[in-house]
């Protein structure tokens, strides 16, 4: 897909998935073949809807300037679309548009769309009363150390000049389970290890998390003579970092639907948010993309 977009754009495809019917498929900066030039055409928003005995598609640009757009906009989408495969064409601009613009969208069969403020919105739900939403990120937890423990304490020192993340653990029917390393890994990366460390009370400088992994009875580890030493548990630390990042909720109505958008960023990555409530809806629909930060 082509890197052409913008936020506005990313914000409105969100939208436009939440209200699409079930049958219709959205795809953003699509590439559709020119009929006249053979050649490719980007459209900001394609929408396809597969029922019925002719698929329709639809195609939406989008245009997020700090002022209303003019009739040559309008010109530029018309002229654009009309020699792609292309059954509808719709105009989403961020600020609205002047009235001559908005006749000649009509002229053309052009439908105008925008992102209004409601006066008096009417969300049946508690996320009207909601002016910010906080977005909470935390790094997943890594292993900083990582000990033995021994059933006999005679062993210990038979490894003291040993690298003990690098030492093999063996099941008692003697098949290998991994290094101590690859066993606290996988563990700190489980679902269930995470839930645990969300508990904890992290902090922006980090938290460090004491942890200790009882081994099957039976578990053992070999040294250089591959004599056996029986190993009870694996403790170890793993750090990891809370994050926190504020976004402010814009609300209004879009295609006669109640929504807000949100913005924000956290750990180098762009936050989008998009809400949507059709009056019919008990709850708000919630659209989530996360894009890296260039």
């Amino acid at each position: 897909m082509p890197k052409r977009t913008n936020q506005f754009q990313d914000l409105i495809d969100l939208l436009e998935r939440q209200i699409a019917s079930k049958d219709a498929s959205v795809e953003m900066s699509k590439l559709l073949i020119d009929t006249v030039t053979g050649e490719e055409r980007e459209v900001d928003i394609v929408i396809e809807h597969n029922s019925g005995i002719h698929p329709v598609r639809i195609g939406i640009e989008v245009i997020a300037r700090k002022r209303p757009v003019s009739t040559t906009w309008i010109e530029g989408i018309s002229a654009k679309h009309r020699d792609l495969p292309i059954d509808k064409t719709i105009a989403v601009s961020k600020s609205g548009y002047y009235r001559p613009a908005l006749e000649k969208a009509k002229a053309l069969n052009i439908d105008t769309l925008t992102l209004r403020e409601a006066t008096e919105l009417d969300w049946s739900s508690k996320l009207d009363s909601i002016p910010r939403i906080q977005i909470e990120g935390f790094i997943v937890p890594y292993l900083t150390s990582a000990t033995l423990v021994f059933y006999h304490e005679e062993s210990l020192p038979i490894f003291r000049n040993t690298d003990l993340w690098k030492v093999p653990v063996f099941t008692s029917a003697g098949d290998k389970r991994g290094t101590t390393k690859e066993i606290i890994d996988s563990l700190i990366a489980s679902e269930k290890f995470i839930c645990v460390v969300k508990e904890k009370a992290f902090t922006d400088s980090g938290t460090v998390i004491d942890a200790e992994l009882q081994l099957e009875e039976g578990s053992y580890v070999e040294d250089l003579d591959q004599s056996r030493h029986s190993v009870r548990s694996i403790k170890f630390k793993a750090k990891c970092r809370k994050v926190e990042s504020d976004a402010s909720l814009q609300k209004g109505r879009y295609r006669n639907v109640a929504v807000a958008l949100a913005c924000g960023s956290l750990l180098g990555h762009e936050i989008q948010m998009a809400f949507s409530q059709r009056p019919e809806d008990e709850t708000p629909n919630v659209g989530l993309r996360i894009k890296k930060q260039n």
